[in-house]
């Protein structure tokens, strides 16, 4: 790790997250958490990927990170990965999650990519095939994040919101809509109510002098 990494004052944004997240998972035994955004660009997949290495970082915790953007992935790229033999695979069970676990640079963080069928994420996620994994995951002796597409443009998270404990919503400032987040959270506390909470992303206005501003200025692509 870098020197000062372990103080930088985002990184200590996340433990902050992080330890909200471990209190609720042991006074509710929950272990698979769901990070969305209600739409593109809201940072999303930042959040789920720190908040995972934060966990296998700091509380040493056996942690999975899970691409389930299958439309838009994204963990592959941050993380160097072969995108092939991930999700899209199991699902279609053409591969077992032990088989399609990756190893990332922290050996108690493993990476589950996005994977390519030529499937659509409406073909393959049927309610049979999202509890099949969710049995594989939930038997790991570990934290599970998910990093999910966004809510307003496709229906996947609402049925992902059913196979996970809780759910975290990535709302970036100066770009969101407030009538677009607040269907988002209506959608999601209509159709599952595990909504933890929201994640206020890039809060330039709000932030101290020694935060750098070109992290919190992440975009989706």
């Amino acid at each position: 790790m870098p020197v000062g990494y372990i103080e930088e004052p985002e990184i200590n944004e996340f433990r902050r997250l992080l330890n909200l997240l471990l209190t609720h998972s042991q006074n509710t035994g929950g272990k698979i958490y769901l990070i969305t955004s209600a739409m593109q660009g809201e940072g999303k997949s930042t959040v789920s990927s720190f908040l995972a290495m934060s966990n296998a970082l700091y509380q040493g915790q056996n942690t999975i990170l899970a691409d389930f953007d299958l439309r838009r992935p994204t963990v592959h790229k941050l993380y160097d990965l072969p995108i092939q033999s991930g999700v899209s695979e199991i699902l279609s069970d053409s591969i077992t999650l032990e088989k399609a676990l990756k190893m990332s640079p922290n050996p108690n963080l493993e990476i589950l990519t996005a994977g390519s069928t030529a499937q659509t994420p409406l073909e393959m996620f049927t309610v049979s095939n999202l509890q099949r994994i969710e049995t594989s995951l939930r038997e790991k002796e570990c934290m599970v994040f998910l990093d999910s597409p966004p809510i307003i443009p496709v229906s996947d998270t609402l049925l992902l919101s059913n196979f996970v404990d809780g759910i975290l919503l990535v709302v970036k400032a100066g770009q969101s809509q407030k009538k677009v987040v607040q269907r988002a959270i209506d959608m999601l506390q209509l159709n599952s109510n595990k909504l933890l909470g929201v994640v206020i992303n890039n809060l330039e206005n709000a932030l101290p002098y020694y935060y750098s501003q070109s992290y919190y200025d992440y975009r989706y692509e």
